[in-house]
């Protein structure tokens, strides 16, 4: 279970002083190469260069991580590509902030996870992962603050005498339950990820296939327990079940009805580990770009798109450019938007009846939760924070309920009296971030999704988070952090709606119940518009960075096998 044994990381592969690997990733590249997503040519097997170019032209709507990377296989499989990005930089919600005291902030994703899939993506680009981005280790991956009489904390580390130790005082016995949990976190996400995650669903009949193995297999993953209820099968003590259901906030699911399935997401940070890219996240968009660019894609920024065109003339309704807000058009062989899924039905497609009615379900599906996020400047730096924080409340039920709401609740003033937060502070792992003597912190505080029906006064609620965060950081040794910010920079639910074309504010996407996964998902190809394709957090397989760039080989794939059938 050691992560440096699991990575095939050894100590030659370290630098010292510090926790960095050039990644060599042996068996955890197994699983990803024993299921092959990308297919770049005619004969399925060697990639065509950009010099070996044809007319067929794409238009890709999004700079996101998944339209940059769709875009760049598409092109070293030899397709013109141009990609179309409303906002002046690329990257979408993996952006970052400078502030004015020159503090680096990740305002999107901040936890580099499942290694190997960046490996794959690069890999398949030619590229060497190692070559372009310095990851380093991190590791305690979290620390978690309850809000009890002692502020007690459980440090989730990837040093299993250090675990055993902290388990074993909190509830002596745990620690086997716990090794017991993370091998169940392991066969979910070996076989998750080679029946569910990494192919296309054209059909029922795909993901149906061979019932009699399949069934079982999808009975013992447990996607009807709930996943906080079964914890309670290896833990008793509450506060180690909390520490362990927590991340069931990035898939839009409160701990208390999301699938035990997704014990996955702990074995993936403790067992393959949390890593950080020296410079910060947004170094992975600015090497896509790098790598983009270079196989000859053209990004057209600042450049927000109108419409999707579609000529319905024919029996089959096919997708034939776009047009931009400027009023000019631009043809297209395929079109391969990284907008928000619900955002892009619901405003870029023809109002005809049958892709509204599509637009309406989509928009009815659940969605993730928003967040309101600080990111601040200091001019102090605080010990009390690790890289990655989680702050939990008293009423674990009741927090999450305020976020997610509970069946028959009415949407209600977002109060966030004893929130759950996350606090990020990537100096501990990457003094870059902020220049001597300042530190970087960002703060995130879940709240409930924009509902258009039940407006909310943000400007209340932004001062209730702020209250919040800075009262919890008081009662664990920092009382004076408010007199140290010195910038501060804030984005509410309808800032991440309007910066990023977010449907309801929600900043991960659609929803992953159980019948929001796999077929269920929205497909990444439009099933009656010829031509149009999908890639993003909103189609399957789902969100989080590793997941959309398995979305971008996904739906690679299939655009360059459905160009092969029009010859």
């Amino acid at each position: 279970l050691l992560p440096a044994d699991r990575l095939g990381c050894k100590s030659g592969n370290l630098r010292p002083g510090r926790a960095t690997c050039r990644l060599k990733l042996r068996r955890t590249s197994r699983l990803f190469s024993a299921c092959p997503i990308f297919i770049s040519s005619s004969d399925e097997s060697t990639p065509r260069t950009s010099s070996q170019r044809h007319s067929r032209r794409v238009a890709v709507i999004g700079a996101g991580v998944g339209g940059i990377a769709t875009a760049a296989l598409l092109a070293k499989s030899g397709l013109q590509v141009t990609i179309f990005e409303k906002n002046k930089e690329p990257g979408g919600r993996l952006h970052r902030v400078v502030d004015r005291s020159q503090c680096r902030h990740d305002t999107g994703p901040s936890l580099f996870l499942m290694p190997q899939a960046y490996q794959r993506l690069f890999e398949d680009l030619g590229e060497d992962l190692a070559s372009h981005l310095e990851l380093r280790r991190v590791d305690p991956a979290y620390q978690v603050v309850f809000r009890d009489s002692s502020q007690s904390r459980l440090v989730l580390s990837s040093d299993l005498n250090r675990m055993k130790f902290q388990l074993e005082s909190i509830e002596p016995g745990s620690f086997e339950k716990y090794l017991q949990y993370l091998a169940d976190g392991d066969f979910n996400f070996r076989e998750g990820l080679k029946h569910f995650i990494q192919k296309n669903f054209n059909s029922p009949l795909d993901y149906l296939s061979d019932p009699l193995s399949k069934v079982p297999l999808a009975f013992r993953m447990k996607p009807f327990a709930n996943h906080f209820a079964d914890l309670g099968n290896y833990f008793s003590d509450e506060r180690i079940k909390a520490a362990l259901s927590f991340q069931n906030l990035y898939l839009g699911l409160s701990p208390y009805e999301a699938p035990a399935i997704f014990s996955l997401l702990q074995y993936t940070e403790l067992v393959d580990g949390v890593w950080y890219p020296v410079g910060g996240m947004y170094t992975i968009i600015e090497s896509l770009v790098s790598i983009a660019k270079r196989l000859g894609v053209e990004f057209r920024l600042d450049a927000p798109v109108k419409a999707i065109n579609v000529d319905s003339t024919h029996k089959h309704r096919r997708a034939t450019g776009i047009t931009l807000e400027s009023g000019e058009t631009w043809d297209a062989d395929d079109v391969v938007t990284n907008a928000d899924l619900p955002y892009a039905y619901s405003n870029l497609l023809p109002r005809d009846q049958d892709i509204q009615q599509r637009a309406r379900q989509i928009s009815a599906m659940r969605h993730t939760s928003s967040v309101i996020s600080f990111y601040w400047g200091l001019n102090k730096s605080y010990p009390q924070l690790l890289h990655h924080n989680i702050f939990l409340g008293k009423d674990q039920p009741g927090a999450w309920a305020e976020v997610f709401g509970t069946k028959g609740m009415t949407p209600t003033e977002i109060r966030l009296t004893d929130p759950n937060f996350y606090v990020h502070a990537p100096s501990r792992t990457d003094p870059t971030a902020c220049p001597p003597g300042y530190d970087s912190v960002m703060a995130l505080v879940p709240v409930p999704h924009i509902t258009p029906d039940f407006p909310q006064d943000y400007e209340a609620a932004t001062k209730r988070a702020r209250r919040a965060v800075f009262t919890r950081f008081s009662e664990i040794g920092m009382p004076d952090f408010a007199d140290h910010v010195r910038s501060e920079t804030v984005y509410t639910p309808p800032a991440w709606q309007e910066h990023y074309n977010l449907s309801k504010g929600a900043v991960f996407g659609l929803s992953h119940g159980l019948f929001q996964l796999g077929y269920f998902r929205p497909p990444n190809k439009e099933r009656k518009v010829d031509n149009l394709y999908f890639v993003g957090a909103s189609t399957h397989p789902g969100n989080g960075v590793p997941l959309v760039l398995i979305s971008s080989q996904l739906v690679a794939q299939r655009i360059l096998a459905d160009a092969r059938s029009y010859k």
